[in-house]
């Protein structure tokens, strides 16, 4: 067990006590030696989402979104994830708002789906799903609109 001392990528110093063979230690110390500290990772972090969300507000703030529901924290929270999730989609078509907005205002289950997803206002639901893309969040939203058709008129036999 020895302290070891180390700077990381951004030029601030690193202090760990590590344990193990040398070379897992040398190992550790090349791996911290590459990255940012915490603090400029965090700070870098924020600094990309400020500048995506800048960049994506003006094409997002035609959809008139309503406020996030929650607490102060998940609210804060949630709205970064929101503008990400949307901003994820407003790529994926193309970065033409008006296409979402058309396509939301299509009667079928794609349709139905992308409402739910662009006009959520529960902070909790934009954090439960931070680590799933815009498509699987859709899709996850039409297979439970066609499941609940499927219970709601089942076939008769």
């Amino acid at each position: 067990m020895a302290w070891t001392d180390w700077t990381y990528s951004c030029g601030h110093e690193g202090r760990e006590q590590m344990y193990g063979h040398y070379s897992s230690r040398d190992a550790r110390v090349e791996y911290l030696e590459g990255r940012l500290c915490p603090d400029c990772f965090k700070k870098e972090a924020r600094e990309i989402a400020a500048k995506q969300e800048k960049l994506y507000l003006d094409p997002l703030s035609k959809l008139s979104l309503s406020a996030l529901r929650g607490t102060e924290k998940q609210v804060t929270w949630a709205n970064g994830i929101r503008v990400q999730k949307l901003a994820a989609l407003l790529d994926s078509s193309g970065g033409d708002v008006t296409k979402i907005i058309e396509r939301i205002k299509v009667e079928d289950d794609f349709g139905k789906a992308l409402r739910i997803f662009v006009y959520a206002t529960n902070a909790a639901w934009w954090i439960d799903n931070r680590n799933e893309s815009p498509k699987a969040i859709l899709n996850l939203i039409v297979s439970k609109i066609q499941n609940e058709k499927i219970q709601l008129n089942p076939r008769s036999r």
